[in-house]
């Protein structure tokens, strides 16, 4: 599912769901424009996917294989009766611009044992499935605890990620979080339980991200919209998708109902144009650990190379990074609204990077909401 579209230098490859024929058709170019390099969608047709690959855009498609939707957990522990390995046997998805074939959202980890015998078999027919998952939360926020087991299929997320991992062999674990219709404590969870696990099983993490609003009345704001990218980055996501980008549900999405951009297609524009540039310095690392920093520590974030990193009045997330050659790098963002400066000492020489704009070394560094700082340890010659 996660391809490399750019064979010189690192990328985060962006995508968008969903998105049908009709909308393909008529807009390729302008979601390219918007910074997209793959759309997830029902469309199959020739015209609709040659538009994407002349655009030098890639495709997940649904509707070429049986798929499977967890839902409300009702169907859970079902799906070798409903789904026997005889139904894939004639998928087919030679078109150059198909990435992968939609396979499975939220699935119960009842299901996962069936699933890893799918995606063997996919995969052994040449085909890339694309499997994506719950959130710490499961089908929707504010659910019982009870509920959210019953979609899971087990008592923690932390096992529902392990079964996945143990189950179902794919290069990468995908999810979704909505985190304007949830909460940080959930969007915690969520990416510790991906980040370990895709520490320890060398997999991508894929984090299908909120552009639109649960709320008539809210549009999501170009320091939300980056808050959750970077939320994603700092604990390790190789690649991102934006939900939902056209109006198939909730509010102010990208598109109207009538397929033509919103006001949120400029600001996505424009959020995913600082995301590539960000990709080319930060994807040459890997995150080795996730540290949230609070405000009320005195202590801050300590390591070999930095003391004492905190910020003056919002708690932080430092992503330790590591690159081939175990150089070192920090990824930091703020985790409040409050505005204020972080503060640190340093043992080595660094390149610190704010957006575009590379500072001098300061131990006093203005942050705010929806920015980030990468700093990179200058190796010693």
């Amino acid at each position: 599912m996660l391809k490399k579209t750019h064979q010189n230098a690192p990328w985060l490859n962006i995508g968008a769901y969903c998105l049908d024929a009709s909308v393909l058709d008529a807009q390729a170019e302008d979601i390219k424009k918007c910074g997209m390099d793959f759309v997830i969608t029902p469309a199959t047709a020739k015209d609709a996917l040659d538009a994407l690959y002349q655009n030098g855009l890639g495709a997940v498609v649904c509707g070429v294989c049986p798929e499977h939707f967890g839902g409300d957990g009702s169907n859970a522990g079902k799906l070798d009766k409903t789904h026997p390995i005889s139904a894939y046997s004639c998928v087919k998805a030679d078109h150059p611009a198909v990435w992968g074939v939609n396979v499975a959202d939220e699935p119960s980890s009842l299901d996962f044992p069936h699933l890893g015998s799918i995606v063997s078999h996919l995969a052994g027919n040449g085909i890339s499935p694309y499997l994506n998952l719950y959130p710490s939360y499961g089908l929707k926020s504010g659910q019982s605890a009870e509920e959210v087991e019953h979609q899971l299929g087990c008592t923690s997320y932390k096992e529902y990620i392990a079964r996945y991992v143990r189950d179902v062999p794919t290069r990468y674990i995908s999810f979704d979080f909505y985190l304007y219709s949830s909460d940080l404590s959930h969007a915690y969870t969520t990416f510790s339980a991906v980040a370990d696990a895709c520490r320890a099983s060398s997999r991508a993490m894929h984090a299908v991200l909120q552009v639109n609003s649960h709320l008539p009345e809210t549009s999501l704001n170009e320091a939300q919209l980056s808050f959750q990218a970077y939320l994603a980055l700092a604990f390790g996501a190789r690649s991102i998708s934006w939900a939902c980008y056209s109006n198939d549900w909730w509010y102010n999405n990208v598109l109207d109902p009538s397929g033509a951009p919103t006001e949120q297609y400029q600001r996505l524009a424009r959020v995913n144009a600082i995301l590539h540039a960000l990709g080319k310095h930060l994807l040459r690392y890997r995150s080795i650990a996730t540290h949230l920093v609070p405000a009320s520590d005195p202590r801050g974030f300590n390591d070999s190379t930095l003391k004492g990193l905190r910020h003056t009045s919002s708690d932080i997330l430092v992503s330790q990074m590591q690159d081939g050659s175990r150089n070192t790098a920090y990824f930091i963002l703020l985790c409040g609204s409050d505005e204020g400066y972080l503060s640190f000492d340093c043992g080595a020489s660094l390149t610190i990077l704010k957006g575009e704009q590379r500072l001098p070394l300061n131990n006093k560094i203005p942050l705010k909401h929806g920015e980030y700082l990468f700093l990179e340890v200058i190796p010693n010659k």
